[in-house]
């Protein structure tokens, strides 16, 4: 009977050595990683059983949730030609990464273009907005509406100078400008 017992808790001492720490582990870096917690990706060497596969998936995630951060850090800092990879098709997180950093280097290029080209006076040039949603389609709008505003009281303007210059006096601005 004693040999039994003693074997007993040998037996259930490897089994919670062998299982249940590994899995206690696996869940600790799973519950880190949806809190957003960066998590030691070291991997139990070795095993090939379902706790290894559990380990290697863990590990997995957190590389994916790092280069994932990382990205969305350059991406933060301006940094529109950062790489972003999806992992697979299905991938949607990566995906959706790709999405906004193609939108950010769109918008960052658009308004660069509307800069220089208003640098250069040439006010006449406009983004196109439609290419664009939500509110970064009202910034490339809002920056459109603004050089209306700047080119219309200019273009009123130099119609009465063509004028005056033609010694015709009777010009006016008649548009109310803020």
């Amino acid at each position: 009977s004693l040999l039994c017992v003693v074997l007993g808790v040998v037996l259930a001492r490897l089994i919670v050595r062998a299982v249940a720490e590994p899995v206690a582990e696996v869940t600790d870096r799973l519950e880190k990683l949806a809190r957003g917690e960066a998590v030691d990706t070291a991997v139990a060497q070795g095993r090939s059983d379902e706790i290894g596969a559990l380990l290697q998936a863990a590990h997995g995630l957190a590389e994916a949730q790092r280069d994932f951060a990382a990205a969305a850090a350059h991406l933060a800092d301006g940094d529109t030609a950062v790489q972003v990879t999806a992992r697979s098709q299905h991938d949607v997180l990566g995906h959706a990464l790709q999405r906004l950093r193609d939108t950010l280097g769109g918008l960052v290029g658009d308004l660069s273009s509307l800069a220089g080209a208003a640098s250069e006076g040439r006010l006449d040039v406009r983004g196109d907005a439609e290419r664009y949603r939500g509110a970064f389609r009202e910034v490339v709008a809002g920056v459109n509406a603004t050089l209306d505003a700047v080119l219309a009281p200019m273009q009123e303007t130099t119609q009465v100078l063509e004028r005056v210059a033609a010694r015709d006096l009777s010009g006016r601005v008649a548009g109310e400008y803020r």
